[in-house]
């Protein structure tokens, strides 16, 4: 079967026409907005958020209502295997903008337990272990939250590198990344099961240090020395 998520969330996914990106990065990021396109398009999900946030040393790429803009070749392009491209899009820059826009993806219900089921949320964007992790609607808060929060290597990049690889994910400093193996909780919790994923993407466990009582670890070089 295939994954279904609750909300898709879409980190810095700037438009390329800015010129810092345009000049650096244009031919990479295209390849990459491409390829969040295409893992998208396997997966089940209505609800989108676009968390572009503004850059300081940036005056451009505000869209007419002070919003800052995501890129049209993702925009343009997006759409799940069950919904096409009728999906509900938002721009949300923290939780309780998500939790206003989309209230049918919070209101999860309560489980066997009597505890609040979590939501599957599935992050894209960049910068991987920058912003994707620390942004307001990153990585970590959400896990903070106690939610389920997933990522694959197609859908997260860091500008200037090679795309990343699962063995980003597994030496990622900060966050305890599994593989989203057939039959595991968190596979029957995305409504595969036992279903074999192809090409499986991740699901955040824990982090790798105590929060109560430690400083986050200091971030390592994002990929393996080869």
């Amino acid at each position: 079967m295939t994954p279904h998520f609750d909300l898709v969330i879409l980190i810095d996914c700037w438009p390329i026409n800015k010129a810092w990106l345009e000049e650096e990065f244009h031919n990479e990021t295209t390849q990459f907005y491409e390829r969040i396109v295409h893992r998208l398009s396997e997966y089940d999900f209505k609800n989108v958020a676009l968390a572009s946030y503004h850059r300081p040393d940036d005056v451009s790429g505000l869209t007419s209502t002070g919003i800052t803009a995501t890129s049209s070749v993702i925009l343009d392009n997006v759409q799940s295997c069950n919904h096409g491209n009728d999906l509900k899009i938002k721009y949300c820059e923290n939780m309780v903008e998500v939790f206003r826009e989309f209230p049918e993806v919070c209101h999860s219900g309560i489980n066997s337990n009597n505890t609040p089921n979590s939501v599957n949320i599935l992050i894209c964007g960049q910068s991987f272990q920058v912003c994707t992790h620390w942004r307001p609607l990153g990585f970590i808060n959400w896990i903070h939250q106690d939610q389920r929060v997933f990522t694959h290597p197609d859908l997260v990049w860091q500008p200037g590198q090679e795309a990343i690889d699962q063995y980003a994910l597994k030496d990622d400093p900060f966050i305890q990344w599994n593989e989203l193996l057939s039959g595991s909780f968190a596979s029957w919790s995305v409504g595969t099961g036992n279903d074999y994923i192809e090409s499986p993407c991740f699901w955040a466990d824990s982090l790798k240090w105590d929060n109560a009582n430690e400083h986050p670890p200091k971030a390592s070089a994002y990929r393996r020395e080869t």
